[in-house]
């Protein structure tokens, strides 16, 4: 079947965001005291998500993972 290629390429780029928004659900669920204890900051924990799902390189110049 032609389409058969493109219909397996969109049901994975579907799982994938539907990962990618569990994922940001539960981050925004955490609360302020989870991210205390975890020494985290939510914004950043977001951005490194997004970044993962979109395949762009992650960068270390956060507080947050400078002092590791």
């Amino acid at each position: 079947m032609i389409f058969a290629p493109l219909i397996i390429s969109l049901q994975s780029k579907f799982r994938k965001r539907r990962r990618y928004l569990r994922a940001v659900a539960e981050v925004k669920g955490l609360s302020t005291r989870d991210l205390i204890d975890l020494r985290a900051d939510a914004t950043d924990m977001l951005r490194c998500l997004k970044n993962e799902f979109d395949g762009e390189p992650r960068r270390s110049n956060s507080p947050s993972e400078i002092h590791r």
